[in-house]
């Protein structure tokens, strides 16, 4: 699941960053690891953002 949530260059250069995204899955409830899951599977959406016709806010976060 990890090649899902973090990116290739993150998960070369951030080993601190996998680690913790691991640790924090290793807590999680069945349910819970079920929910993650099933939202790391789901399609891309950029394509889809392209239709939005009403003024819109997207929040990307950056880390520097």
């Amino acid at each position: 699941m990890i090649p899902r949530l973090l990116g290739k260059s993150t998960r070369e250069a951030r080993p601190d960053l996998v680690e913790g995204a691991l640790r924090m899955m290793r807590q999680m409830s069945p349910p819970t690891c079920h929910s993650a899951t099933r939202m790391a599977e789901r399609p891309d959406s950029v394509e889809i953002l392209k239709t939005i016709n009403v003024p819109t806010l997207l929040v990307r976060e950056m880390r520097t």
